[in-house]
């Protein structure tokens, strides 16, 4: 059993490093550093109290390496995406309906803002609608990641599809990058960082249409 010494949440799972909430690394019981830990982690929270507050605003790491993802399908279809691991689902699933979502792949930047429509699904019943109108399931469709579909039949191993609103998006070659922009890499977080209000503001320039409707 792990927990973070920020919000208290425990985890079950040994592989978590960090916590899903806001990021912090996960700590145990047994481990000799833990108590330490725990103590100077209760001393920051208490010296950052005023500024440890979720501002609302939801960050997600699309990550497309191995070429498992790619951001232009993720546009076409309107969706975002994960899975691999207990933790990618768990993160996929903790997105809910009018949540918004500011989107991040590492070594590039941020990409797009977009609001969530509906809870995730497996690969296996996530269906998208192509060029010449069908609707087709996503493994069945034109993309240019595999989304693990050699995983489609497992529950804990294939990808997850969150169906999205894209608000403002920009190719991955205009990626926005900052000085001092908040990063993680978590799949989806929820930050109490101070850096993540200042990042979000200097996104909201760059995405004018975040508050479309």
């Amino acid at each position: 059993m792990k927990g973070c010494p920020i919000c208290k949440r425990t985890y079950s799972d040994e592989t978590f490093r960090f916590c899903l909430d806001d990021g912090a690394v996960l700590s145990s019981p047994d481990d000799p550093e833990a108590t330490l830990q725990m103590q100077v982690s209760s001393v920051t929270k208490r010296a950052a109290s005023s500024k440890a507050v979720w501002n609302g605003e939801v960050y997600v790491n699309f990550n497309t390496d191995r070429n498992s993802r790619h951001w232009e399908d993720a546009i076409r279809y309107n969706f975002l995406s994960g899975g691999g691991s207990s933790r990618n689902r768990l993160a996929m699933q903790s997105l809910k309906p009018g949540d918004r979502v500011w989107v991040n792949i590492a070594g590039h930047g941020f990409v797009g803002v977009g609001s969530v429509l509906q809870e995730a699904q497996p690969a296996s019943r996530f269906r998208v609608r192509v060029r010449d109108g069908r609707e087709l399931p996503i493994l069945e469709a034109p993309t240019r990641g595999d989304y693990r579909r050699q995983w489609a039949d497992n529950s804990e191993r294939c990808e997850y599809f969150v169906p999205i609103r894209w608000l403002d998006t920009v190719t991955l070659e205009k990626a926005i990058q900052g000085k001092g922009f908040f990063g993680n890499q978590n799949t989806v977080c929820r930050p109490k960082s101070s850096s993540w209000p200042l990042t979000i503001e200097h996104l909201k320039v760059k995405f004018p249409n975040f508050t479309a409707r």
